[in-house]
């Protein structure tokens, strides 16, 4: 091999190497902090890096008082060093570094909690790596949390369901007012999907007040539709006990409780209320109809007669003229004709 050659493939080589060095680099842990939007919050931001190209990192408003040993005099000198500590359940972040006018930096160790190890272990969970504990302490996942997700006698719930339902916002507080109203059942992608779809408890209890005992995705599919419990409670005192398709059918189509309330006699299909509503038929005429016998007029032949300006009264003339018992044809056909 010619020495040229050799000196490419050597170059080459160096090239790759430091190309390998530069990506995988050493770990870092790493903090930065500016100003919140009041003096009591300050923005903070976690990096935690390890040799290769695997990263966790966290942004968020942060309680300043949750910063133990850092203060605002601090944070807004000209220049100061700091050390404070951020405590969670699953362990500790101890954080040194500086400040200048309201900005700094810095880096951290995280130093795990043997007590939360130990009590974790207890519930099942056997594979508490520094890594996994890191990322519970970023997401709030403590030991109140794990032990609401398994619930009374559930199976045991993964770490990695853990961390998803906390990154839905879901809290322990949320799971235990959803067990106690007997969803017991629910698992943690059921929890994700109602909190994703901004379902509360109050929703759920009021819904189950009014008889409705439902699924995680019916609940979430009423709350993302805009059925609020109150307009689906008033529907049921109205007669109409409905599915939650057809609730959400109703409320798609601008039908309030109290226009279903005003044809509650008639029982008519959940079809025929929203064909009603959506071409602007009073429910005072379609009993007018059949109060005067035209209880035969289907829904469609109701519209069509609407959409001709005919209304209760005009039918009421029309037999006080001893013109009864006619079809829809006749009578629109004496409407266009002006026959009043």
């Amino acid at each position: 091999m010619k020495d040229s050659s050799v000196a490419v493939i050597v170059a080459l080589s160096c090239v790759v190497f430091f190309a390998i060095e530069a990506v995988s680099g050493p770990p870092v842990a790493h903090w930065s902090i500016e100003r919140g939007s009041t003096p009591e919050v300050v923005k903070l931001e976690l990096l935690k890096r390890d040799g290769g190209s695997r990263h966790q990192t966290t942004r968020s408003d942060f309680p300043l008082r949750d910063l133990k040993g850092l203060t605002r005099a601090q944070m807004d000198s000209l220049r100061s060093t700091v050390k404070f500590e951020i405590a969670r359940d699953t362990g500790k972040l101890l954080c040194e570094g500086s400040f200048v006018l309201g900005t700094g930096s810095g880096n951290f160790t995280f130093q795990p909690n043997p007590d939360f190890v130990a009590a974790m272990t207890k519930l099942g969970y056997d594979d508490l790596t520094q890594d996994v504990l890191f990322s519970m302490a970023l997401d709030e996942v403590g030991l109140e949390f794990a032990r609401a997700a398994r619930g009374n006698g559930r199976g045991l719930v993964s770490v990695r369901e853990l961390l998803s339902m906390r990154h839905h916002g879901v809290t322990a507080d949320y799971i235990q007012q959803l067990r106690a109203l007997g969803y017991e059942d629910y698992s943690a992608e059921d929890f994700k999907r109602l909190k994703s779809h901004g379902v509360t408890a109050q929703f759920v209890r009021e819904l189950k007040d009014s008889g409705y005992v439902l699924s995680s995705e019916e609940f979430a599919r009423l709350r993302s539709h805009g059925v609020e419990p109150r307009f689906a409670a008033e529907l049921k005192q109205a007669g109409h006990d409905l599915a939650p398709d057809e609730l959400i059918k109703l409320r798609n189509h601008g039908v309030s409780a109290q226009f279903a309330r005003e044809l509650k006699d008639l029982k008519l299909p959940v079809d025929d209320l929203t064909k009603l509503r959506d071409n602007g038929v009073p429910p005072e005429f379609v009993r007018q109809a059949r109060e005067l016998g035209y209880e035969r007029f289907r829904t469609d032949e109701l519209v069509r007669l609407h959409h001709h300006g005919v209304n209760g009264d005009y039918l009421r003339r029309l037999q006080g003229g001893g013109l009864k018992n006619l079809n829809v044809e006749q009578i629109v056909k004496l409407k266009t004709h002006g026959i009043d």
